[in-house]
Parts: C-alpha cells; sequence; structure tokens
C-alpha cells in the first residue's frame, strides 16, 4: 500500500501548505544534469537553466501522473523561473535572520513520518524506493519545506498580534456552545498584481478566462499548475483544512459553498483569488473533565554529561546557594535572576515557562511545581535536563469547554487567517526590493511540445567556466555535514581531509601529528559512532572565513557525551576547511 506522501509531508506553514515535489529516481535518469546557462541572477545569487529545466520536468510529471496534456511549456517554464527566484530570496532571508535547518531535525523528521506511517526506523528509504521516489530529492525537499516554515514562523507569523477581543468574539460565535462543526480542505488560484492599473486590468483578465474555464468544467489542479501564482503550485493550491473564521473575511463565502464548487472571483489587496472546497469532515465537541494548570517560571543549571564529580559537585553547589538565596523572593526580583544566570531557553523570558498541566512537563519538575503555592520558590529540583529552581505565579482550575481553555487554539486559528494576507505581501516586499535580472534559456532549453509531456530536452552545449566554479561552490552546511559523516564512518583519511593545512589543534596537543596519532587511535577501536549537532549556528565572518556553533552529542557504543563545540573554517580552493577547533564544556 502506498504511503501517504502527503502527511508523510506535512510542516504546518499555514497559508503555504507545503506539500513536497519528489522526482521519480527513473525521471532523474532521463534527465542529463548541465550547468551550462544563467536563467537568472538573484541579488547576485545565480539561477541556472539547470535548475529551470529539473523543476520543469517535475511538474511536467506531476500533470501526466494527472492525465493532464498538451501543456504550454512557455508558461511551466515562467512558472520554474518565479518559482526559484522566490526560494532564492527565502534563502538569502533565512540565511540573514541565522535561520538554519540542522541534521538532527530533518533527522526527527523522518522519525515522525516513518512512525505516523507504522514503519519500523530506517524503513522509509527503502519504501519511497518500490514506489520510485528518490530519497536525497526526498530529505532535500523536506528540508527546503523545513527551512521555510521557520522563515515564515519567524519573519511573518511572530509579529502578528491577535487582540483579545478578536478572540473572545470568535469563542461566542463558534466555540461558546459546543457543537459538532464542518471543516473543509481548501484550494485556490491566485492571479498576484502589482500597483500599475494595466497589471490590474490584465490579472482581472486572466481570472475571468481561469473563472470561465472552470465553468466549462476544466480540472481545478490544471489550472493551479498552469495560472496560479502560489508558491508551491505542486500541492494543486492546497491550503490545508479549515472551521468557519479560520480563513481571511474576505474568503468567508467558500464556507457556503458544497464539495467540488469554486468561488466567484475574489478580490485581495495582492491580487484575484478563486477558492475551491476539495473535501470536508465534521468534528465533534471535545469532552473532558476539568484540569489545574500553573504558571511557574524556573532557573536551569545544566550538568554536562562528561563532567566530573567535582565539576558536579561545584554546579550542585552554586545552585543550592542561588535556591537559598532566592528562597522568598518576589517574582521580579526571580525573574531578573533568571534572565541573569538560567541556561534554559527561557532564561530570556526571565525563565516565565507560561501555563502548563499534569503531563506536559518531566515528572519530577511537574511534582515540585504544582505542589507549590503561588509565591513560593522551590529548593534544587533535579532533572534529565539539569538542576532546576521553580518560582509558582499562580494556580487555575480550568473548564475544558471555556473560553480560558480555548484562547491558544482560538489565537492560533485567527494568525492562521490573518498571515493569508501577511505572507504573500512580504513575500512581493521581499521581491520588490530585490535586485532580480533575467536572462534567456532558449538556447538550453528546447520548448517544442511534444503528445505524451516527455522531460525537457537540454541541448549540448559548451558548459559556461564561471558557473562552474559557482556550482562547485560548498555551502558551510554541507562541509560540516560531510565531516560528521566522514567521523561516523570512521574514514580517519576523509576526516582529516576536512582540516585545514594551517589547522591548529587544542593546546593539550603537543603538535599536529600528536593530535592525528590521538584522533586515529581513538576513532578506530570504537564499534560505532554516531554524531548529533543540535543548535547550529552559523556565523559569517567574511567571505573567507566563518565560524559554526554547535551541541555535540557523541555515541559509541561505550560512551555518551556532550558538549558545546565551535569550529572556525576558511574557504580553501571553493570548500570549506577547519583551521581551529574548540570543545566548551
Amino acid at each position: 500500500m502506498p504511503l501517504n506522501i502527503r502527511s508523510m509531508c506535512y510542516l504546518p506553514l499555514l497559508l503555504l501548505a507545503i506539500t513536497l515535489s519528489l522526482p521519480t529516481q527513473s525521471h532523474a535518469a532521463n534527465s542529463p544534469i548541465t550547468f551550462d546557462a544563467i536563467a537568472a541572477s538573484v541579488n547576485g545569487k545565480a539561477v541556472t537553466c539547470y535548475d529551470i529545466q529539473e523543476d520543469m520536468n517535475i511538474m511536467q510529471k506531476q500533470l501526466k501522473e494527472q492525465g493532464k496534456q498538451d501543456i504550454p511549456l512557455k508558461r511551466l517554464y515562467q512558472r520554474a523561473l518565479d518559482g526559484q527566484i522566490m526560494w532564492k530570496l527565502q534563502q538569502a532571508q533565512a540565511s540573514k535572520l541565522g535561520i538554519h535547518v540542522a541534521q538532527d531535525e530533518i533527522d526527527n523528521a523522518i522519525q515522525k513520518v516513518e512512525k505516523s506511517n507504522h514503519l519500523q526506523a530506517g524503513q522509509l528509504k527503502e519504501v519511497l524506493k518500490t514506489q520510485g521516489i528518490d530519497y536525497p530529492s526526498y530529505v532535500k525537499t523536506l528540508k527546503k519545506s523545513m527551512l521555510r516554515n521557520k522563515l515564515m514562523n519567524i519573519a511573518v507569523r511572530s509579529r502578528i498580534k491577535i487582540s483579545e477581543e478578536s478572540i473572545q468574539e470568535y469563542y461566542r460565535k463558534y466555540l461558546e456552545h459546543p457543537k459538532a462543526r464542518r471543516e473543509i480542505r481548501v484550494a485556490q488560484i491566485f492571479i498576484a498584481v502589482k500597483d500599475a492599473k494595466d497589471t490590474i486590468k490584465k490579472a482581472y483578465a486572466l481570472a475571468q478566462k481561469v473563472e470561465q474555464k472552470l465553468q466549462h468544467h476544466e480540472d481545478f489542479k490544471k489550472l493551479v499548475s498552469l495560472y496560479s501564482n502560489t508558491s508551491d503550485s505542486s500541492t494543486g493550491g492546497d491550503m490545508g483544512w479549515f472551521f468557519p473564521g479560520g480563513l481571511a473575511p474576505n474568503f468567508a463565502e467558500v464556507f457556503q459553498l458544497s464539495v467540488g464548487e469554486h468561488s466567484h472571483i475574489i478580490r485581495s489587496q495582492r491580487g484575484f483569488h478563486i477558492l475551491q472546497v476539495e473535501d470536508e469532515r465534521w468534528k465533534t465537541p471535545q469532552t473532558g473533565k476539568a484540569y489545574d494548570e500553573v504558571h511557574a517560571r524556573h532557573i536551569l543549571m545544566k550538568v554536562p554529561n562528561n563532567a566530573d564529580v567535582t565539576t558536579r559537585a561545584k554546579i550542585m553547589n552554586r545552585i543550592q546557594h542561588l535556591a537559598q538565596d532566592l528562597k522568598h523572593a518576589s517574582d521580579e526580583v526571580f525573574a531578573t535572576r533568571a534572565k541573569e544566570v538560567s541556561q534554559g531557553p527561557s532564561g530570556q523570558r526571565g525563565g516565565d515557562l507560561g501555563w502548563f498541566k499534569r503531563g506536559q512537563m518531566v515528572p519530577a519538575f511537574e511534582k515540585v511545581a504544582f505542589s507549590l503555592k503561588a509565591g513560593e520558590t522551590s529548593g534544587v529540583v533535579k532533572s534529565q535536563f539539569g538542576f532546576h529552581i521553580i518560582h509558582v505565579i499562580q494556580h487555575r482550575h480550568v473548564d475544558p469547554n471555556s473560553l480560558l481553555a480555548r484562547h491558544d487554539q482560538i489565537q492560533q486559528a485567527l494568525t492562521t487567517a490573518e498571515m493569508q494576507n501577511q505572507v504573500p505581501r512580504w513575500l512581493s516586499n521581499l521581491k520588490s526590493k530585490a535586485s532580480i535580472k533575467t536572462h534567456s534559456c532558449d538556447q538550453i532549453i528546447s520548448f517544442k511540445p511534444t503528445a505524451d509531456i516527455a522531460p525537457v530536452a537540454v541541448k549540448k552545449i559548451n558548459p559556461v567556466p564561471v558557473m562552474k566554479a559557482k556550482e562547485s561552490l560548498e555551502t558551510p552546511e554541507q562541509a560540516i555535514l560531510a565531516w560528521k559523516r566522514a567521523w561516523e564512518s570512521q574514514d580517519i583519511n576523509a576526516y582529516f581531509s576536512h582540516y585545514s593545512d594551517s589547522f591548529t589543534p587544542e593546546s593539550r596537543f603537543a603538535t599536529r601529528d600528536a593530535w592525528k596519532i590521538y584522533k586515529r587511535r581513538v576513532i578506530g577501536k570504537q564499534k560505532s559512532i554516531h554524531i548529533q549537532l543540535r543548535q547550529t549556528h552559523i556565523q559569517h565572518i567574511d567571505p573567507q572565513h566563518i565560524r559554526i556553533d554547535f551541541i555535540q552529542n557523541y555515541v559509541t557504543n561505550s560512551l555518551h557525551e556532550q558538549s558545546h563545540k565551535v569550529l572556525h573554517m576558511q574557504l580553501e580552493h571553493n570548500t570549506w576547511k577547519i583551521t581551529r577547533e574548540k570543545t566548551i564544556l
């Protein structure tokens, strides 16, 4: 039974509702890779004609599988070009904001996919192979979707503020009196416009043309592929599932439609939309028992896995003194100290953990938090994360059907609705500020249509040397991943190849040769090595030098060690090499 690829790839990106576009292995074999011309330059970053060719081939294959023939290749080319330009802009913005996707995040996402599809660990690769799906391409597109998710959440979602009045109104209208509610899956065709009046007229004329095609029963998904300006047409314009009130107000009419019906042309600030109801389901109201919640702060001091007895004693002594000092502290004083010393992610918020109920925290922490009265502060509490001091702000008893219990759910729904306006506006603004130059791929890509939608043909021409250099430039992410893989595979020569000739080992090694002897012995004697990198942050010092910080979990058959690591790297012949390596306990 085929896997549910949509559920496998689901990452909640609100409006964008990204589903992966997965090239099959047979398709990849029929598409020769040629880095031979530039289709566009986006703030100095090149989009190659090969990039466009590959995306066109994927779109063509998907359309063919849907029974769509006679597709205008020029239109597919423009769609692929627009998509690549937007992706370059998003990549640059993510880099600017320090957003990245670590390998362990991808591993966790794949584990969730396997679990949700009832697969054993590591089985996904083989199952995808049986369905003709190229696993490296799957992982690459998964990472791309996860990066987009993070970017939209940080750049757009985090800035949206929903008023308490709006939350209360939603509750009164939809949730105050629990009853079964209809949830619909919505898809859209979106025709973007700019400010110029002639552009608006052209866009509206195109929207009318699409509407007429729908009235003549042409396939909605085919029209999405050909005309829609959404970020990923491969999803068939899928926006996801929505309850009433979960879409922007100007889209509200869609809730009156039956499955298979489409809306009239809907105008928004950014263009014209035609929405269609793809599916529906009814959700019965959730019933449950009332429960208690606690609002608390904490201070966390971590203990490294490799810490010796003396180090552990020092950390314990420090937090015991701190707990004694804060025993009768006010909430304000506790928050100030948490900002100063807490090593947990909540430290910047004064240790504020918000409201939580039983089952959301580890047992040792939860037991103490619920036993304290409002205003009380605990002694030292030990958990697998380290040592804690807990300060309780308030307790409350929650009715599961109350506004209090539904507050966060409503806020999320209204934020999702607002994202439908804000994301395209943000992307449009990103594009308007960019330096974009487009070039022709006519000499590279053949635009002659074929009856069975064969892969886009590529003419043989002499490659441009500059483009070869561009394509061979290693990214910091590729470098750190290759270093990690060489270490895990215990390929000592490959491992050493990631270090610069100018590499200086830590001071405990007298010479570079001494460091190499030590590494050969330690790496070679292990039966297995697994490296997990978390919280990776790449800082670009200048075009030739970077600093990479990360938390490293080092696991062998006999040892599990966690440390904070810093690598300094420099660019040598288009490859990033390690010049310094430091471990911080």
